[in-house]
């Protein structure tokens, strides 16, 4: 009796194991290209509910073919026995693309929405106190300051400007803290050190920095790089991008990565030499457009089709990087994970560097090397995004299809 009721709680648990598998191995976003097949296998008793092309089922499961003739978003629903909600799932249908694979080192000015508030100090008024005006404030580093006494404040400048105009007096004060916006009020302080009214906090406006293009679309002036949002150096945190520009660099050196101390291309930014306009930053990438006159400086390959990461295999493919001014370049590397269901979508691949010239000039990936285009096949498959600290010639890698998609 006792072996029986062990024989069918083990059978219970394996039946209840299969079920829980499949679910969790359904993605919540799929991406695919027009006319593409896909096919999600399902287990009986598991339903999938949408815009569906066919479904074939046997005895233990069921196959359905997502319908994709049509370029947009389709929602599907997951569920147990028809009635019970699993889950929802977004499939986004985007157009067959070509593109130019790029490689090319690039300096990228990224302007917030606002002001970001990265530090706090004393004010050492001209009565020899100290002050804190941002803690009875209720500002804190991390914030967007967006409004000052009623003015929109979009630069460092245009803030100083309105807190000394303020002379002190208890000021209304907006600011953006997790998506949210907080109305609140602070009163500056007039310093010893310059006579000017202060509020302590330090602020910062925007960033620059060094990425690479992945691609750029001839037909339509598009660009995208760096595969990955642009945080703040200070306070960690996603810069929400106003608007910003790609400019051409000029490389110095590289210095290597080391286990557990990432290395860097290291160059200048010329500030007087824009290629295009940044017009939108998410965490897959920097996307925009290259302005007319310099679209010849992206025309350095042939076109060649975006690929579904249905398509994508594990093992070797090519990475295209800038080290050297001008020069573009071709490295082995080796696809050695993929992800169906990542979170992150800018780490939906692990890469690792095969190329010994490579290994020897960076010691592997380098901060600056974001956005490198991965090519297999003839396509285009990704783009570099982060690099493994405690093993610098590994990294993540983001999806080429999540980069169109993001982008239109």
């Amino acid at each position: 009796m006792k072996n029986k009721k062990f024989c069918i709680t083990i059978t219970l648990l394996t039946i209840l194991l299969i079920y829980i598998t499949n679910i969790t191995t359904i993605p919540k976003k799929i991406v695919l290209f027009q006319n593409e097949n896909f096919n999600i296998s399902h287990v009986k008793g598991i339903e999938l509910e949408g815009n569906l092309k066919s479904i074939e089922e046997n005895v233990l499961k069921k196959i359905s073919t997502i319908n994709s003739e049509i370029v947009g978003n389709i929602k599907l629903k997951l569920t147990a026995l028809g009635m019970i909600p699993i889950k929802d799932i977004t499939v986004s249908v985007i157009p067959q693309t070509m593109v130019i694979p790029s490689g090319k080192a690039v300096g990228l000015k990224v302007y917030s929405k606002g002001v970001l508030i990265i530090g706090e100090s004393e004010v050492d008024g001209i009565d020899g106190k100290k002050y804190k005006p941002y803690e009875k404030a209720n500002v804190k580093k991390g914030d967007l300051i967006l409004e000052f006494d009623g003015e929109k404040i979009e630069t460092t400048d245009e803030l100083i400007k309105a807190v000394r105009k303020s002379r002190g007096e208890l000021t209304n004060i907006v600011v953006e803290r997790e998506g949210e916006k907080i109305e609140t009020s602070i009163q500056a302080v007039k310093a010893i050190d310059d006579n000017n009214y202060k509020i302590g906090l330090w602020v910062r406006d925007g960033t620059m920095g060094i990425g690479t293009t992945t691609f750029y679309n001839p037909n339509t002036g598009d660009f995208v790089a760096l595969g990955h949002g642009v945080s703040d150096l200070d306070t960690g945190k996603m810069i929400e991008l106003e608007h910003g520009t790609l400019n051409k660099v000029n490389l110095i050196s590289v210095l290597p990565s080391k286990k557990s101390n990432p290395g860097e291309i290291v160059g200048t930014l010329d500030s007087f030499n824009e290629y295009g306009e940044i017009i939108k930053s998410d965490e897959t990438g920097i996307y925009g457009k290259i302005y007319d006159y310099r679209k010849e400086d992206f025309i350095t390959a042939a076109p060649v089709p975006v690929a579904s990461r249905n398509e994508i295999e594990l093992g070797k493919a090519t990475l295209l990087c800038t080290l050297d001014n001008e020069k573009i370049e071709e490295f082995e590397i080796e696809i050695q994970r993929k992800y169906s269901n990542s979170e992150a979508e800018a780490k939906s691949m692990i890469v690792k560097i095969l190329d010994e010239d490579l290994i020897s000039k960076t010691g592997g990936i380098v901060q600056g090397m974001s956005g490198s285009p991965i090519l297999q096949n003839g396509k285009l498959v990704g783009a570099l995004t982060h690099v493994f600290v405690n093993d610098p010639v590994r990294g993540f890698a983001v999806y080429a299809d999540t980069m169109i998609d993001n982008k239109i």
